[in-house]
């Protein structure tokens, strides 16, 4: 991994939880969403609901680093990450075939990047459990 990557690993302050979680993990992409089984914005529900049952408030939460091309060629072939330039690649992994008509700069920005962030904060999360029981 270059040193310019920034590490995923990073401490938290003692009060805060081991609950990492962004914003930008849910996918907004014009509706399109939708299209998909699984809901892409179930994290920021699970987040909402939990806020205002006064379990948690934004301090307890854990802002992760979006995983970078370094980070993700340790489990992946740069074969496979040049095949995300190619929407019609996306459509196929994720199962949605219409992402296959969108331009991949959007693909890019809001399929792709929540998909990083979110690969950011498993590793984290991972790190954090090893170090917090």
């Amino acid at each position: 991994m270059s040193s310019e990557e920034p590490n995923l690993y990073f401490e938290i302050r003692e009060d805060q939880w081991p609950l990492v979680y962004d914003d930008k993990y849910n996918v907004s992409f014009f509706g399109l969403e939708r299209f998909h089984v699984f809901d892409s914005k179930k994290w920021g529900n699970v987040i909402r609901r939990l806020k205002e049952s006064g379990l948690i408030t934004e301090d307890h939460i854990v802002h992760p680093m979006e995983a970078q091309k370094d980070h993700l060629r340790v489990v992946h072939t740069k074969k496979y990450l040049n095949s995300l330039k190619w929407s019609s690649n996306v459509a196929l992994i994720a199962e949605v075939p219409v992402i296959a008509c969108l331009p991949n700069v959007w693909v890019q920005h809001s399929y792709l990047r929540p998909m990083r962030l979110q690969t950011g904060g498993s590793v984290l999360a991972g790190k954090l459990a090893l170090d917090r029981g």
